[in-house]
């Protein structure tokens, strides 16, 4: 009968037992059965994460125990095998055990298995495959054991006893596979147990420099050694320990850079990185590692010009490391010295000084700029890295960062280094706000034209007739004025024409022109509220040509619509980032009305129509966020008015014509009621009966609103006329004729002056209801008071009510 014990479902807790039993039979390996390839591990730890087979429901608790009981015995049994194939299986199914199994399971049993995992990592006795497969488990067993704050004694005890064979495999000569994973193990031990390394400290530096400086690594492996050097001084925890790690490692860094760029750099800016890293009076700490790094030992060792380069990267990720990761302490950042490393790599591009022309080879000069580019995205990285640990904390040093980003645009043309440096900007702009708006908004403006200049449609005449004209303009002063200067960005924008000189790559890097877009999106989002108009209106004309030669093209497959490399999900990517920044350049504070609310909103329209797609789903979020701009009801934001003298002053938008800016008695904002009721009083609607004496001057509109709804409060204004007031009741209609691309109010009320021929159209969507002065006042004559109502006078429908009346 046990063989018909079916289960309810999936759901039944006492499927987990079952299946783990029969793993245990059918798959895991036993003496006349092993695994022969990863695969095979694979088709059993899938299963047990999947159902969690390890969890021990309380509901099944007898079952599920002893399921479990029995899968540690076995897997236990295999790890302690002498066969290489079946103590490597029970290993790995170890690992998963100490991650899967429950919390009570684990503290019972984590220094058994850690004691089996330790035996296996002695670089002695045992194959490659199990030490890397115990290295990997002990690992994942630190891991679980650094969540339990309770037993942490415990954890750095396990953890110390894994120092020093880890220390030996670095020294050793051991395979990449294995210093990989080793290094891992040691980047786990310092996450959760520093301390545990602090009396190891001086062997672990010189294990892991030692490693890096050999020139023999990948650049995967160096890139964990360099986390591991990063987070080496987290072992003693002191501000001290981290400031001296990071002047050691910049010392080294500027000591390789010495023989790297030899003959293409300036004298005066290594030894400014030199002197700002060691203060006067001072001697300079002990070498990095405990020996000479500088640039005679690496000469001496023969070590080929690819493997220095590889190891100034590594110890400029190094340096990101440490600016970005988290510190027990408080510490002081060498900003000073770090940024003088950086201008000291930036500012080289391949070009001679003429002191050393004569002492450089074309040789030397061509390997120099076969890597520079590398060390330029490396070093870039640490400038990044420098914002986001220090966020605004950076603004006393942003003038120097803006000078140096700036001359830096102006020398370099790579579209992978461009964006990054746009990323940068970015990164300033979000972090620093309006203040760094005023320092670095040329430079965004002035590079951003050129980067955002599509291959077909970026060179036209409409983007050059708008901002670049005016950049041009001036750019050409500035050209006459500095006299001389060869390949700066003020000779690239003075040559901007319909023959566009940038090569093809550089015009074709869809991330270029996405960082481009982002950078200007964060200077309108961020100096948006300055309303500096001598650079505003010009990047909302760019955004406007640049989102609509993205957007060119069939919106539903994306079928290339614009002439770059790459298609489908980069085109999306890049329609996206465009909309994003139209739509941020509409909303941006600013002195006048958004003067492409219309195209925009015919662009977000279109886009809304491709359902099922990111750019569909952002449109439609876009058009809710715009409509306080053109819904007839919108107040304004603050009730505060904003007066000049006798004439109101329009706070949120402007109206185009001076006709429409109207005044005031009570200072109350005018909205697009005022303007709607100007058009149509000037035009004659709605006047039939008042009177002539009482009609209003064309620029003395005085109105009192009827409240349409509960949050909107009649405001009346006196008449400046006569004294009396009129009111004016606006019946919107309940359709969206008000909210799409041909609304009257996007196509006449803003960028173009209302005429005559308007009105009509205009007066079609309101209707007035105007009481005549005259018959009010003789209707209030009439009647004993505003409250009485008339009688009610019963007479035959057919009687003249008058004859009645008078009889």
């Amino acid at each position: 009968m046990a063989a018909f014990n079916h289960v309810r479902d999936l759901n039944d807790v006492a499927l987990k037992p079952r299946l783990l039993r029969n793993l245990l039979k059918e798959q895991l390996p036993t003496e006349t059965r092993s695994f022969r390839n990863p695969a095979d591990i694979a088709a059993v730890v899938s299963p047990v994460k999947t159902y969690q087979l390890l969890s021990e429901e309380l509901s099944t608790s007898s079952s599920s125990k002893s399921a479990v009981d029995a899968w540690i015995d076995h897997i236990l049994l295999l790890a302690r095998s002498n066969s290489p194939d079946k103590c490597w299986a029970g290993v790995c199914l170890l690992g998963v055990t100490c991650t899967g199994c429950s919390s009570d399971r684990f503290l019972s049993s984590f220094s058994d298995w850690f004691n089996v995992l330790v035996s296996h990592i002695q670089p002695c006795g045992v194959s490659d495959v199990v030490r890397v497969a115990s290295c990997a488990a002990a690992s994942d067993l630190l891991t679980r054991l650094g969540g339990f704050s309770n037993i942490k004694k415990d954890g750095i005890s396990c953890a110390g006893k894994l120092v020093q064979p880890i220390l030996k495999t670095l020294t050793g000569d051991a395979s990449e596979d294995m210093l990989e994973i080793a290094v891992e193990l040691l980047c786990t031990v310092l996450t959760y147990f520093p301390s545990s390394l602090h009396r190891y400290y001086d062997n672990a530096e010189a294990a892991i420099v030692s490693k890096i400086m050999s020139g023999s690594c990948s650049s995967i492996l160096l890139m964990k050694l360099a986390c591991c050097l990063a987070s080496l001084p987290k072992s003693k925890g002191d501000e001290e320990s981290w400031s001296l790690m990071m002047q050691k490692i910049l010392l080294s860094l500027n000591s390789l850079l010495d023989s790297t760029l030899e003959g293409l750099e300036e004298e005066s800016r290594s030894g400014r990185a030199i002197a700002s890293l060691v203060p006067p009076g001072k001697g300079p700490p002990p070498p990095l590692g405990g020996q000479m790094i500088g640039g005679e030992a690496i000469n001496n060792r023969d070590m080929s010009q690819q493997s220095v380069i590889s190891i100034v990267s590594c110890l400029m990720q190094c340096c990101c490391t440490m600016l970005t990761s988290s510190y027990m302490v408080q510490v002081v950042v060498p900003v000073r010295p770090l940024l003088a490393t950086i201008e000291r790599v930036l500012m080289v591009n391949g070009s001679l000084p003429e002191a050393l022309q004569p002492f450089t080879t074309a040789m030397q000069q061509e390997l120099v700029c076969l890597h520079l580019p590398a060390l330029h995205q490396n070093v870039l990285e640490v400038l990044a890295a420098l914002q986001k640990g220090l966020h605004s904390q950076v603004l006393p040093h942003a003038a120097e960062i803006v000078k140096l980003l700036t001359k830096y645009f102006e020398q370099c043309w790579v579209p992978e280094l461009r964006t990054k440096a746009y990323t940068v900007i970015r990164s300033l702009l979000i972090s620093m706000g309006s203040g760094m708006a005023l320092y670095i908004s040329q430079v965004v403006i002035d590079n951003g034209l050129i980067d955002l200049k599509d291959a077909k449609y970026g060179c036209d005449k409409e983007i050059s007739g708008g901002v670049s004209i005016e950049l041009s303009q001036r750019n050409h002063r500035k050209k006459r004025k500095h006299g001389s200067a060869s390949g700066p960005l003020v000779e690239q924008q003075a040559s901007v024409n319909p023959e566009c000189n940038e090569p093809p790559e550089h015009q074709a890097s869809i991330a270029l022109k996405i960082a481009a877009v982002e950078a200007l999106e964060a200077l309108v989002l961020v100096g948006g509220s300055l309303r500096s108009d001598s650079w505003r209106s010009g990047i909302d004309h760019l955004l406007m040509e640049v989102v609509t030669n993205a957007c060119k093209g069939d919106w539903n497959h994306f079928r290339n619509p614009i002439p770059l490399r790459g298609c489908g999900a980069a085109s999306e990517d890049l329609q996206l980032v465009t909309l994003r920044a139209l739509l941020a350049s509409l909303l941006s504070p600013a002195s006048v009305r958004p003067p492409y609310l219309d195209q925009g909103f015919k662009l977000f329209l279109k886009g809304k129509q491709n359902a099922g797609t990111k750019v569909a789903e952002f449109c439609a979020q876009a058009l809710v966020a715009l409509e306080v701009l053109i819904h007839p009801r919108a107040l304004p934001l603050v009730d505060t008015p904003l007066q000049t003298g006798n004439n109101l002053t329009l706070g949120r938008m402007d109206f185009g014509d001076s006709k429409y800016k109207n005044s005031s008695a009570h200072g109350i904002y005018p909205d697009v009621y005022d303007v709607l009721d100007y058009v149509n009083m000037e035009d004659g609607f709605g006047s039939e009966g008042l009177d002539s004496s009482k009609q209003r001057e064309p620029n003395a509109v005085d109105v009192t609103l009827e409240e349409r709804d509960e949050d909107l409060e009649p405001a009346s204004i006196d008449d400046k006329t006569g004294g009396n007031k009129d009111q004016v009741m606006l019946d919107v209609p309940a359709d969206d004729t008000l909210m799409g691309p041909g609304n009257p109010l996007l196509a006449d009320v803003g960028s173009d002056p209302m005429n005559k021929e308007s009105a009509p159209e205009i007066g079609s969507a309101v209707t007035h209801k105007t009481a005549d002065i005259s018959q009010k006042h003789k209707l209030e004559d009439d009647n004993e008071s505003s409250d009485s109502f008339p009688d009610i006078v019963d007479a035959d429908p057919d009687t003249d009510s008058d004859s009645s009346g008078n009889s």
